[in-house]
């Protein structure tokens, strides 16, 4: 998704780094919409680290990104021209300029990206909440604990890593409907 997104311009830019940011930062759309340029730091391997913060909870966290991730995010600032005071998602026009820079995109406009982005890529169940979903089903296939999976999606209880991480929870065939995020394939190293 992030990928094909990178190829439609700034809007595109902004889109590829807005999925990839959430979905490795196993993030809830307003967390998404709250980040702020200032708050990503590149580390000396190229890889990052991000203040998250969490309007549900009133609380921040500290998430990590890849380096393939980090790159996107100055491909797409560099693009829209908006510095480190500013949205690292600000709202954009159908045109695909920054509508007001200092105007970060709303939870709401996350989602719609998400969803746009994801039946562009030929799924139709996405929903804003797909990626934090998908890659919290991806960290539990790759043998992550559930402490692992609390701190990496800011969950307070451990009840929701551990619905996401049964087994045959959220695959298709298993008597459930198979959730947007696993339906979606979302694999954070791929993007």
């Amino acid at each position: 998704m992030a990928r094909r997104a990178a190829q439609d311009g700034p809007k595109g830019l902004r889109d590829a780094a807005l999925i990839a940011t959430a979905s490795h930062l196993c993030a809830r759309v307003s967390e998404v919409a709250a980040l702020r340029v200032r708050d990503v730091t590149t580390a000396g391997d190229g890889s990052g680290t991000v203040e998250v913060w969490q309007p549900k909870t009133g609380t921040a966290r500290t998430g990590y990104l890849r380096a393939s991730t980090v790159r996107r995010i100055p491909a797409w600032t560099d693009a829209a021209g908006i510095g480190n005071g500013s949205p690292l998602f600000p709202s954009m026009d159908r045109w695909g300029r920054v509508k007001e820079p200092g105007r970060a995109i709303s939870p709401r406009a996350v989602a719609d990206v998400i969803r746009q982005r994801a039946a562009a890529s030929g799924f139709e169940r996405a929903s804003g909440h797909s990626l934090r979903v998908g890659a919290a089903v991806s960290m539990a296939q790759r043998g992550a604990s559930l402490v692992a999976m609390q701190q990496a999606g800011g969950w307070k209880s451990p009840d929701m890593p551990a619905h996401y991480g049964r087994p045959g929870e959220h695959q298709p065939g298993r008597g459930r409907q198979p959730s947007a995020g696993r339906s979606l394939g979302l694999n954070p190293a791929s993007l």
